[in-house]
């Protein structure tokens, strides 16, 4: 092997403003792991609720179906 590098590097960090879902790791407290499932909930509905028409007739949504889900509390799956 050589010890010169890859044509490609994997990077550690993400880039600035990606921030992807982590999953909780299982050690995590229960209640822990609730409530990221609560904001992942919450920002996941803010966000559809701000989706163009456009875009939700692409994923097969129309705006009532959209507005419904967006109108459900972060706590209701």
């Amino acid at each position: 092997m050589s010890s010169q590098a890859a044509p490609f590097a994997f990077r550690a960090d993400p880039p600035s403003g990606f921030a992807p879902y982590r999953r909780p790791a299982r050690r995590m407290p229960w209640i822990v792991r609730l409530v990221l499932t609560w904001d992942a909930r919450h920002r996941t509905r803010r966000h559809l609720a701000a989706l163009p028409e456009p875009l939700l007739h692409d994923a097969g949504l129309t705006c009532e179906m959209a507005l419904a889900e967006a109108a459900k509390p972060f706590w209701t799956a």
